[in-house]
């Protein structure tokens, strides 16, 4: 079933959704802190970076160059921590590095963010 979707999502859409759904998270996402709690936020965007998988990329199209990269493979935990902290203002971002300092590597999004909360 899931190869009959992918070529009806080829049919459907435009070779390079993979990669505009990619460029949307990470230039096109805000965290709007009154309205939206920041552990439905990470949910949103965790969910969001799984429907990437389904998409056309660019290298489904026939005749691409082989070098090119596939378009439709999810993002990795260190990306999507970086997603959400470019989602955040400024000052709550910064703050956040304060906290956790530079020494720290992010790993699992859920554990890192409870600072934020």
């Amino acid at each position: 079933m899931k190869w009959c979707i992918h070529i009806w999502l080829l049919n459907v859409v435009k070779p390079n959704t993979a990669e505009r759904h990619q460029t949307y998270l990470f230039s096109q996402i805000f965290w709007l802190s009154s309205k939206v709690e920041i552990g439905s936020f990470v949910d949103r965007i965790s969910e969001m970076n799984s429907y990437n998988k389904y998409l056309p990329s660019l290298k489904d199209k026939e005749g691409s160059p082989t070098k090119l990269v596939c378009g439709n493979e999810l993002i990795t935990q260190l990306e999507v921590y970086n997603i959400i902290l470019m989602a955040h203002p400024f000052n709550l971002s910064s703050f956040f590095w304060a906290v956790k300092r530079t020494t720290q590597f992010p790993v699992c999004v859920k554990h890192s963010m409870q600072i934020c909360s």
